[in-house]
């Protein structure tokens, strides 16, 4: 997050993420904007096919770059999870 600010001076998608952490955190579930969130999305194109899906889940934070900062006992992915 911080990344954002000082390595890439992107004012925007520093606050951007502030709030959707911030939303995250007060909410205790995943807000639409999150660039990772992609479950509704992939359960409906899913669904309108017929196809059975699975998805499989890496907790912790394995490539800083690409991992979404959420931790397994999160209230939104323990949420999301039942």
């Amino acid at each position: 997050m911080a990344g954002h600010l000082i390595k890439r001076h992107n004012v925007k998608a520093f606050l951007v993420i502030f709030y959707i952490k911030l939303f995250t955190s007060i909410n205790r579930k995943l807000h639409f904007a999150d660039g990772y969130n992609t479950f509704d999305w992939l359960m409906d194109v899913s669904e309108k096919n017929n196809l059975k899906i699975s998805f499989y889940f890496i907790f912790g934070r394995t490539d800083t770059v690409y991992d979404a900062d959420y931790q397994p006992q999160h209230m939104a992915i323990r949420k999301f999870m039942r």
